[in-house]
């Protein structure tokens, strides 16, 4: 492992969580001071990086648009995507980040990996008491659930997890999108079907706060349509890759 400064706008995360401003603020004021790195990451080969721990410290960073370089820890590459989810759910334990990481993590790593919990347990170094304390019943993550029932969306948040052709990724993206506050900003029972469309050209961004721009610009009902797509930035989106700092905010 290694200690280097990484600009912030060249992690990824798989998922985002909001912090208030003062608690945002708490987190900056803490890693400026900070004699070793609260950030962890992964380098990819496309020069960018993942997120293994410290989620909650760069959501503060990125509600605050700090763009100045971060002090982080490096890891080795990892060998599998499974030995990755193991990485970040074993520091999203250490770091005692929101249920919401850890539910995510251990439902992916049981139904897309087929792991028990004892198996998990074992990966990571922790009791297997602590990975049940994050397993649920029923099928969609306990916070997803919670929160879809409150907004009346639990149906459209159900037949998202259910479907058997959308990635965990995807369930995650999408979810997020209908547990939007603002129901103008929220992904609806109508855009599923654009999206299943969209989704057999198009990739989308391995960064959830670009993913999510990204869908709700493609689900665009005056605008759903393949030369349209085209415009819309994506992974394999030439023009985004050449002039992606004026791009970030996914204005069309």
């Amino acid at each position: 492992m290694t200690n280097t400064y990484v600009s912030p706008k060249k992690i990824y995360m798989f998922y985002e969580d909001t912090v208030t401003r003062s608690t945002a603020f708490n987190y900056s004021e803490l890693m400026k001071k900070a004699k070793t790195p609260f950030i962890t990451l992964e380098k990819r080969n496309d020069g960018n990086y993942n997120l293994v721990g410290g989620f909650k410290y760069l959501n503060g960073i990125r509600l605050l648009n700090e763009k100045k370089p971060l002090y982080c820890t490096l890891v080795e590459s990892f060998q599998s995507e499974k030995e990755r989810k193991l990485a970040i759910l074993q520091r999203a334990l250490a770091n005692r980040e929101k249920p919401i990481y850890k539910e995510i993590l251990i439902h992916e790593l049981i139904h897309e990996y087929k792991m028990s919990k004892n198996e998990i347990s074992i990966e990571i170094g922790e009791d297997a008491k602590k990975i049940q304390n994050y397993m649920y019943k029923q099928v969609i993550p306990a916070a997803y659930y919670k929160a879809a029932d409150r907004l009346n969306v639990k149906s459209l948040v159900l037949a998202i997890y259910c479907a058997n052709n959308f990635t965990s990724y995807e369930k995650i993206v999408l979810t997020e999108l209908c547990l939007q506050e603002n129901k103008n900003l929220r992904f609806k029972r109508s855009h599923l079907s654009i999206y299943m469309k969209y989704r057999k050209s198009f990739n989308l961004f391995e960064d959830i706060a670009k993913a999510k721009k990204q869908v709700m610009n493609a689900v665009n009902v005056e605008e759903a349509h393949n030369e349209y797509w085209k415009s819309v930035p994506h992974p394999n989106n030439l023009l985004f890759k050449l002039d992606s700092d004026d791009k970030n905010d996914f204005q069309h």
